[in-house]
């Protein structure tokens, strides 16, 4: 019987298999570059809704300002008086969107339209006017304590120009908010309602639109003096 050739140690450290050791060295260092990229990657998916979100701002500012061309240069205001249907049509549902080949809303609401914040996880198409942002009710604050817009069963308008509003620049037009879609200015630091929202963007921040359409980053503190009393910021 002849014996079979033996191998020689370079072959058989080419057959042998991975030690614990070696599989265990591999895992690690996958690992480890997994950690490395998964915050990379997310910070770079949080940079690109931020820029969908500005874009969206920008399309939202667009809009607001064609309404008050058309309308006598007044503020847009957050509520309008109820159309024949009953329905009480928001700043997002009566705004001209289709005009600037934007999405109607009160046609086809859907969750990726302009009027939805990307970061707001709260949306739902049956409650769309609900869509994480909210639109200032008093901008003449802290000089007149009067709310613009729809005035109850009265059916009024309460008018103001944008010609009148002082400190556009730092004025808070419209915030990030996990409430509903107009915010009272005092009560931006309130538990309920139109609370501003700083969980989205890190730092304790979030978004505020001015009424010259520019968007910062604000805290809680700034965003209350950029809705009352901007002259103070």
């Amino acid at each position: 019987m002849i014996p079979p050739p033996a191998l020689s140690p370079r072959i058989f450290r080419q057959l042998r298999g991975f030690t614990l050791v070696e599989l265990l060295v591999v895992i690690s260092i996958i690992g480890l570059l997994a950690g490395l990229a998964i915050p990379a990657i997310s910070s770079g998916m949080n940079k690109a809704k931020e820029g969908t979100k500005l874009s969206n701002l920008r399309g939202i500012y667009q809009a607001c300002t064609l309404w008050s061309s058309e309308n006598s240069g007044r503020v847009v205001p957050p509520i309008f008086p109820p159309d024949a249907n009953g329905q009480i049509p928001g700043w997002q549902s009566f705004l001209p969107t289709n005009t600037l080949g934007l999405q109607n809303r009160s046609k086809t609401p859907r969750s990726k339209d302009i009027f939805v914040d990307p970061f707001f996880k709260g949306y739902n198409t049956n409650t769309w006017w609900n869509c994480g942002y909210a639109m200032n009710t008093r901008p003449a604050l802290p000089a007149a304590n009067t709310y613009i817009g729809y005035q109850g069963g009265s059916g009024t308008i309460i008018e103001m120009r944008m010609l009148a509003l002082t400190e556009p620049t730092k004025r808070a037009f419209i915030i990030d908010t996990d409430g509903t879609y107009s915010f009272d200015p005092p009560n931006i630091k309130a538990g309920s309602g139109a609370r501003f929202a700083t969980n989205r963007h890190g730092g304790g921040l979030g978004m505020v639109m001015m009424y010259d359409g520019h968007v910062e980053k604000l805290n809680m503190d700034q965003a209350f003096l950029s809705a009352n009393d901007p002259s103070k910021r």
